[in-house]
């Protein structure tokens, strides 16, 4: 069956006035497609509790960042990124390591 009926061909034209006058043996389809109800999935457990701790940001004067990583040494050089170049270092006061 065409999505357009009023654009049909000739040979389907034929083929339709032959099963009108029961000349046409119906075709069986084999390939037909059954749908199977949806499996509902269990939803997970959400989390009873919330941590809503904050950790605050530590600041540092770029006088600590050149001590903690030597000046900025090639050997203090982690790689660099999309916000620029990442380096290591240890703060000497706490003995923090940074990067």
């Amino acid at each position: 069956m065409n999505c357009f009926p009023c654009f049909t061909s000739q040979k389907s034209k034929k083929s339709n006035s032959k099963r009108e006058h029961g000349d046409a043996q119906p075709q069986e389809n084999n390939n037909l497609i059954t749908r199977t109800p949806d499996i509902k999935k269990p939803k997970p457990e959400e989390p009873t509790q919330v941590d809503t701790t904050t950790i605050q940001a530590q600041n540092f004067t770029f006088r600590e960042l050149a001590i903690a990583t030597k000046n900025f040494r090639q050997e203090c050089l982690l790689g660099e990124g999309g916000f620029g170049r990442v380096y290591k270092g240890t703060i000497p006061a706490t003995g923090q390591v940074i990067k």
